[in-house]
């Protein structure tokens, strides 16, 4: 079926653009964005993903303040309407590619909503080359990734209080990818190969901005310290310096019981010396809010009607609670680089 992205001249495929070249069941196309202020005391995420072949869109909002997480998840019937970023009461909007987008939340039954403009501080990077991975001789991972930081205005409303989001204090992140990749569709989707348990079980992903630059890695291991994957990037917002590759990433993680509080990181590149790094924890998004890496035998791109929404808002203060919905957990970081201080979201695939 036609649509309106076919009157442009950018075909890929021998087909409309309401398919996809691969018929794999996973394929998805998402974007996540994660926003917050210096201090960690308010956290943001928004989430959007594609599931052409399961004629699925679905989405996900997280609120953290106050010591507790709100979440709310929506999920409608894809049809031929992918250019609509539109499910209840989500919605994105691309103001001006790779530089800014626009996203909001409207009235929903979890008491929270919000209308925030991201805005980049540097065109964003590929990540390359992009992440592919077979298991048991079949495709596990398949997907391109490319990252950006920026800086975030607009006002976030939790219980009838209103959050003023200014430049100068809130920062953000997103990543955009597309392909092939796990608990997507269901463990039915995967057969007994791509279950519930991720291939690198100690995964770890980054995106930050210290000291004038973006950095952004991809990697993992598996539970006996064996690297399974790694790559990034990192460059100047000045555009004339060339990026340079990461190469390896080492990590001391210092803990509060099993509670990831401090760490340690030398960041390792394909010219040049060593960046050594130290973090500190502000706040933890728990993602499991948007059912990455499934919530209560939901996984994304499950097909669950015209249109469905659910949600709930988490107690962090309760160490029952944090047991159960930790997974895959966005930690917001201080970022110290010498003399220099900025701020990221390290992604872990386990618990601390």
């Amino acid at each position: 079926m036609l649509t309106k992205m076919d009157e442009y001249p950018i075909h890929q495929t021998y087909t409309t653009f309401d398919h996809v070249a691969d018929g794999d069941p996973r394929w998805f196309d998402r974007f996540w964005f994660m926003v917050h202020d210096t201090e960690g005391k308010l956290c943001i995420g928004h989430g959007t993903g594609v599931y052409p072949n399961l004629s699925v869109m679905d989405g996900w909002a997280i609120v953290s303040v106050n010591n507790k997480q709100r979440n709310i998840r929506v999920s409608r019937e894809l049809l031929h309407d992918r250019e609509k970023l539109t499910i209840g009461p989500l919605h994105a909007e691309i103001v001006d590619p790779l530089q800014k987008w626009r996203l909001t939340l409207g009235s929903n039954d979890l008491g929270f909503s919000y209308d925030i403009e991201f805005e980049s501080l540097a065109p964003p990077y590929e990540l390359n080359p992009p992440a592919f991975r077979r298991y048991h001789n079949a495709v596990e991972t398949n997907a391109c990734h490319y990252n950006q930081s920026g800086r975030c205005q607009g006002k976030v409303t939790v219980d009838g209080k209103t959050f003023t989001l200014d430049k100068t204090r809130f920062f953000g992140y997103r990543d955009r990818s597309w392909g092939v990749r796990p608990q997507v569709g269901g463990p039915q989707c995967g057969g007994r190969i791509f279950q519930e348990k991720w291939p690198s079980p100690r995964g770890n992903f980054m995106v930050a901005n210290v000291g004038g630059f973006h950095l952004c890695y991809m990697g993992g291991e598996r539970q006996d310290g064996v690297r399974s994957f790694t790559g990034g990037i990192v460059y100047n917002y000045d555009q004339n310096k060339p990026p340079v590759r990461i190469t390896d990433v080492q990590r001391d993680f210092k803990l509060s019981g099993d509670r990831f509080q401090t760490c340690d990181m030398t960041v390792s590149l394909s010219r040049g010396l060593p960046l050594k790094m130290s973090l500190r924890r502000l706040n933890t998004v728990f993602l499991r809010g948007g059912a990455y890496a499934g919530l209560n035998g939901y996984y994304h791109g499950m097909y669950r009607g015209d249109l469905h929404v659910e949600g709930e808002v988490w107690d962090l203060k309760d160490d029952a609670t944090l047991d159960a919905i930790s997974g895959v957990n966005d930690h917001v970081v201080e970022c110290r680089l010498g003399d220099k201080v900025g701020y990221g979201v390290g992604e872990l695939y386990y618990k601390l």
